[in-house]
């Protein structure tokens, strides 16, 4: 959903939500706001010692 909803700047384009919403059949949209704000928020870790994956 995020990468759906994403404009390449790290920031969401709120005006496809509604497409989203009815084309995947989501019936709790604060629940999915919610989810795709923690996505929007992670940082993830630079380096394995701070509790990240190392590749």
């Amino acid at each position: 959903m995020f990468n759906l909803l994403s404009n390449g700047m790290g920031a969401l384009d709120w005006s496809g939500l509604p497409l989203v919403v009815q084309h995947f059949g989501i019936t709790d949209v604060e629940g999915l706001l919610d989810r795709l704000e923690v996505i929007r928020q992670h940082k993830p870790s630079k380096s394995p010692d701070e509790g990240g994956r190392s590749e």
